[in-house]
């Protein structure tokens, strides 16, 4: 004997309709760096790298000495919590004067694409050479000052 099930109503399957589309957009959206990677408070032997996120989610930097990396440290959070916003790692005991290439990994999938890979280079332990650097902050909104520095910078 054969059950008869009964069709939903036309409101009914509008709203399964909606369901179904808002779940795949959910599962089908990816998680983005929207800050960085940065690097902060470099020296001879160590480096920390700073990045944001949309979402609230766990990460891992893999770095190393080539492009094939070699090292996975999960990241830190300023909360403690490891599904955050914002996240960083310490790396400590680095070589000095060495080049280090690194990328950002949030479930599995490479958040740092980049051509050529994300490098740097670690100070030199003695000052045996003359060096320079220029810093440049941008956290403004395009106003006139800014647009000025802008058009003097090479």
């Amino acid at each position: 004997m054969r059950t008869k099930v009964p069709r939903p109503s036309v409101s009914g399957r509008v709203a399964l309709c909606f369901l179904a589309l808002w779940c795949a957009a959910g599962a089908a959206r990816a998680v983005a760096i929207v800050r960085g990677p940065y690097l902060q408070a470099g020296t001879a032997t160590s480096m920390t790298i700073c990045w944001a996120l949309d979402e609230e989610r766990p990460c891992v930097l893999e770095y190393g000495t080539t492009e094939h990396y070699g090292t996975r440290v999960a990241s830190r959070t300023p909360t403690g919590q490891p599904r955050s916003r914002l996240h960083f790692v310490r790396l400590e005991g680095l070589k000095p004067g060495t080049r280090y290439y690194y990328r950002v990994l949030c479930e599995g999938r490479n958040l740092t694409v980049a051509d050529p890979p994300l490098s740097f280079t670690t100070h030199l332990a003695t000052a045996s050479r003359p060096w320079s650097f220029f810093v440049l902050g941008d956290s403004g909104t395009r106003s006139r000052d800014q647009l000025l520095l802008a058009a003097l910078i090479p």
